[in-house]
C-alpha cells in the first residue's frame, strides 16, 4: 500500500513537473511575445514621426540603443525595395534582405507577421506614417523588422528537462531501491513543499527557493531545482532591465507613452507621460478619466472626434495637437499620436497604444511669429497708407518738380558755359603783355640816353647791340600775347552767345500764370531739347543720330510740360549709358515719324537696358533700372496717359540698350 502511495506520489510528481515544465515554456513564449510586441509599437510611434521628417540618423541612434538589449538578437528598418534603411546591426545598412514575412506585411497590408527560426522569433511590423491607410495595399513604405533572441527560454527548458529527468531517474532508483521500505512521511512531506514551491513558480513568484537539506537524491533534485527557479529569476531580471532600457529609449526622445485598455478605461501610463506635467506616478490614476480631467475645455470636443474617427477606422491615426493642466496650473502644449492596435471579436477596438511630446516650444514661437506677422502687416498698411498720401503730394508737385529739372538742366548749361568764360578772364588777368612793356619802356629809356651817339651805341657798343635784339624778341612777345588774347576774346563772346541762346530757350518753355495748349511742332521740340542737353551729351562723348521727318503734323498740347517729358527722357539715355560703361562708343538716335494719323518720337541708347521682368513694371512709382528714385518716367507715363498718348518701352536685356516710343493723336 505505501509502495503504491510512493509510486502514485512520485508519478504525480513527475506530471506535474512535466505540466509545469510546459506552463513555464508557454509562459516565457507568451511573455518573450508580448516584449517584442511592445518593442515594436512602442518603436513604431517613435519611429512614424522621425520618418516624416526624414530624420534617419536619429532613427539609426533609437535602433542601436533598442538593439543593444541582452533579448534581441536584431532591429532592422527595410523598405518596399528590401533595403535596409536603418539598423542595429551597422554592417547590415543599405544591404538588401529577402525575408518573407516582410514581403507578406508589404503585399498583404498585415499588422504583424510573425515565425520561429530556429533559436529565434521573428517578427515583422509595419511603421505607420502619417501617409497610412489601413484600406490600401500600397502606402507600407517601411516595416520593422525584429529578431529575438529565445537562448535563455532554452537554458531554462533545459534545465527544468534535466531536472525532470534526474527527478525521473531518483524516483524509479527509490522504486526499485527502497520498494517497501520507502516511508509515507519521509517523501510525502518534501514532495508536498516541493508541489507549493511548483504553484507559487505558476503563479509567477520564481524567488522562492526550496528551503530543504537534505543529502539524498530528492535532495539533489532540491538542489537542481533551485537552481533552475534562480535561472528563471535572473531571466526575469534581465526582462525587467530589457523594459527599463525600453523607457529609457523613449525617455531620450522625450515621448510619454500611454496604453489603454478601451472596455475597462485603464490606461498605462509611463513616468515620462507623468513628469512632463509635473505630476508623480502616484498623483495620476491609471484610467482614462485622469486624462481626459486634464484637458483643455476649449480642446476637448475637437479632440474627443478625432479619437472617436480613429476608433471608426476613418483616419489612420490619431493624431491631434491638445493642452494638458500642468502641476502648476499652466497648460502645456501636447502632440499625442495614437493608434488602435487590439479589436475584440466583433471588430470594435480594444486598446489604443501612443505616445505624448511636448511642443510647448514650438508653440510659443509660432505665437511669436504670428504677432510679429501682425505687426508686420499693421506696418506696412501704415507706411502704404504713408506712401500713397506721399505720392498724391507728389503728384501735385510734378510738375514744379519737371520745371526745377529744366531750371536745373539750364542752370548747368549757363554754368558750363560760363566757367571757361571765368577762366579765360583769368587767363587775361594773368597775360604777360605787362611785363613785355616794361622791358620795353627799359630799352627805350636805355637807347633815349644815347641818343646822341645812337648809331655808333646799337652798331659797335656791345650793350647797345644787345639792347636792340632784345627789343626785337620783345616785339614778337608782344605780337604772340596779342594773339592769345584775341583768342581768349572770341571764346568768351561765343560762350556769352551760348548763354543768350540757353536763356531765351528758358524764357520761350517758361510756364506762364495759367497753363494753356499750343500748337506744337514736335521737330522744333526736340532740337531745343537737344539744346538743353548738348553740352551734357558732348561731354560724355555720345554720338547723337538724329531722323526727324519734315512736314511732320503738328498737335495741341501744353508745351512746356511736354518740353520737360523729353528733356527726362533724353536725361534717362544719357544716365543709362553711364550705367553701361563696358560700351566704347555710345550712341542716342533720335527719330520722329507718323504712324497711322499718329505723331512719333522714338528715342534709342546704348546704355544699360531694362530686363524683361521689370519692362512691364518701369513706369510704375519708385521703379528704376539705374538706381534712381524712379520718379522721372512715372510722372512722364502720366502726363502721356492724360493727354491721351502712349509711352512705351522696349529692351533686349540688361547691357543692351533701350528704346522709348511716345505717340500722340494729331
Amino acid at each position: 500500500m505505501g509502495t503504491a502511495m510512493v509510486c502514485v506520489m512520485l508519478g504525480a510528481a513527475v506530471l506535474s513537473g512535466y505540466g509545469i515544465s510546459t506552463q513555464i515554456k508557454v509562459r516565457l513564449h507568451a511573455q518573450l511575445v508580448e516584449n517584442a510586441d511592445f518593442t515594436a509599437h512602442s518603436l513604431e510611434r517613435t519611429l512614424s514621426p522621425l520618418i516624416d521628417n526624414h530624420n534617419f540618423e536619429q532613427v539609426q541612434k533609437l535602433l542601436e540603443t533598442i538593439g543593444a538589449y541582452r533579448f534581441i538578437q536584431g532591429i532592422f528598418l527595410l523598405d518596399r525595395n528590401g533595403r535596409v534603411v536603418a539598423s542595429s546591426d551597422l554592417f547590415a545598412i543599405d544591404q538588401q534582405k529577402d525575408v518573407p514575412i516582410v514581403w507578406d506585411v508589404f503585399q498583404k497590408n498585415l499588422l504583424k507577421k510573425r515565425a520561429d527560426i530556429g533559436s529565434f522569433i521573428s517578427t515583422a511590423y509595419p511603421v505607420r506614417t502619417s501617409a497610412y491607410n489601413a484600406g490600401s495595399e500600397s502606402d507600407i513604405a517601411h516595416v520593422l523588422y525584429i529578431v529575438l533572441k529565445t537562448d535563455y527560454q532554452h537554458q531554462i527548458l533545459s534545465t527544468l528537462e534535466r531536472a525532470m529527468r534526474l527527478l525521473i531517474l531518483v524516483i524509479l532508483t527509490i522504486i526499485t531501491i527502497l520498494g517497501l521500505l520507502l516511508i509515507h512521511f519521509i517523501i510525502m512531506r518534501p514532495l508536498n513543499r516541493l508541489i507549493m514551491n511548483m504553484d507559487s513558480i505558476a503563479g509567477g513568484e520564481y524567488q522562492k527557493p526550496v528551503t530543504m537539506r537534505r543529502k539524498d537524491e530528492l535532495g539533489v533534485f532540491m538542489y537542481h531545482f533551485n537552481h533552475m527557479l534562480e535561472i528563471i529569476t535572473n531571466k526575469t531580471a534581465d526582462l525587467t532591465q530589457s523594459k527599463e532600457r525600453l523607457d529609457m529609449a523613449l525617455e531620450a526622445s522625450e515621448s510619454g507613452l500611454w496604453d489603454w485598455n478601451i472596455k475597462t478605461g485603464d490606461v498605462l501610463f509611463n513616468e515620462r507621460w507623468v513628469s512632463m506635467l509635473g505630476y508623480g506616478m502616484d498623483d495620476i490614476e491609471p484610467n482614462v478619466s485622469s486624462w481626459e480631467k486634464l484637458l483643455h475645455p476649449d480642446d476637448k470636443a475637437m479632440i474627443m472626434a478625432s479619437l472617436e474617427r480613429h476608433m471608426k477606422g476613418e483616419t489612420p491615426l490619431y493624431r491631434t495637437e491638445q493642452r494638458l493642466l500642468c502641476r502648476d496650473n499652466t497648460w502645456l502644449w501636447i502632440l499625442a499620436i495614437g493608434k488602435v492596435v487590439q479589436w475584440d471579436s466583433h471588430g470594435t477596438p480594444e486598446r489604443i497604444i501612443g505616445t505624448h511630446i511636448d511642443i510647448s516650444r514650438q508653440k510659443r514661437t509660432e505665437a511669436e511669429l504670428e504677432k510679429h506677422r501682425n505687426n508686420l502687416q499693421q506696418l506696412v498698411r501704415e507706411r502704404t497708407k504713408e506712401l500713397e498720401q506721399t505720392q498724391k503730394e507728389l503728384l501735385n508737385k510734378a510738375v514744379e518738380a519737371g520745371r526745377a529739372q529744366l531750371s536745373a538742366m539750364v542752370l548747368h548749361n549757363i554754368g558750363n558755359a560760363i566757367t571757361p568764360v571765368m577762366l579765360n578772364l583769368e587767363q587775361l588777368k594773368k597775360s604777360s603783355v605787362k611785363q613785355i612793356i616794361d622791358y620795353l619802356r627799359q630799352c627805350y629809356s636805355d637807347l633815349a640816353a644815347r641818343k646822341d651817339d645812337l648809331t655808333h651805341y646799337i652798331t659797335v657798343d656791345p650793350r647797345g647791340i644787345q639792347v636792340a635784339g632784345y627789343m626785337g624778341d620783345l616785339i614778337r612777345d608782344l605780337e604772340t600775347e596779342r594773339s592769345k588774347s584775341a583768342d581768349l576774346i572770341d571764346r568768351n563772346t561765343v560762350a556769352t552767345e551760348y548763354v543768350s541762346q540757353v536763356l531765351s530757350l528758358q524764357r520761350s518753355y517758361a510756364p506762364g500764370i495759367t497753363e494753356i495748349k499750343e500748337h506744337i511742332r514736335i521737330n522744333m521740340l526736340v532740337e531745343d531739347a537737344l539744346k538743353i542737353q548738348e553740352s551734357v551729351i558732348s561731354r560724355k562723348d555720345i554720338t547723337l543720330e538724329k531722323n526727324l521727318m519734315p512736314h511732320i503734323p503738328g498737335f495741341s498740347m501744353e508745351k512746356n510740360k511736354l518740353m520737360q517729358v523729353l528733356v527726362n527722357l533724353i536725361k534717362n539715355s544719357c544716365d543709362a549709358i553711364d550705367e553701361h560703361p563696358e560700351e566704347k562708343h555710345h550712341r542716342i538716335s533720335i527719330a520722329t515719324f507718323m504712324k497711322e494719323n499718329r505723331v512719333c518720337l522714338e528715342i534709342s541708347d546704348t546704355g544699360c537696358g531694362v530686363g524683361q521682368e521689370r519692362q512691364q513694371e518701369i513706369f510704375e512709382f519708385g521703379i528704376s533700372s539705374k538706381g534712381s528714385s524712379g520718379f522721372g518716367l512715372y510722372y512722364c507715363k502720366s502726363f502721356v496717359d492724360a493727354n491721351h498718348g502712349v509711352l512705351s518701352l522696349k529692351s533686349d536685356g540688361k547691357g543692351r540698350g533701350a528704346t522709348v516710343t511716345l505717340e500722340f493723336a494729331e
